[in-house]
């Protein structure tokens, strides 16, 4: 059984249309039936981004994380979102 706190939802606004982004995840381990400490750790992670209104109802979202924990989690990943309204 795995268990997640996300705090993804820090937002800075700037009133030109960006936005700062930084959110924190912690997460139980995904399973405690091995013995690899890769696997069966915490994971804790920190993402840093930034968002542009691209129109009206839509938004591009690019940023990057890094893990906390250095046996654990991804190393490093950048992601990118676009969301838009229907």
């Amino acid at each position: 059984m795995s268990c997640a706190i996300d705090a993804r939802d820090l937002v800075y606004r700037y009133p030109d249309g960006h936005a700062a982004l930084a959110g924190l995840t912690l997460q139980s381990p995904i399973t405690d039936d091995f013995s690899i400490k890769e696997i069966d750790r915490e994971i804790a992670s920190f993402d840093l981004g930034i968002a542009f209104d691209t129109g009206a109802d839509s938004t591009l979202g690019i940023g990057f994380e890094e893990d906390l924990i250095a046996k654990s989690g991804p190393d490093f990943t950048v992601f990118a979102s676009w969301t838009t309204g229907l």
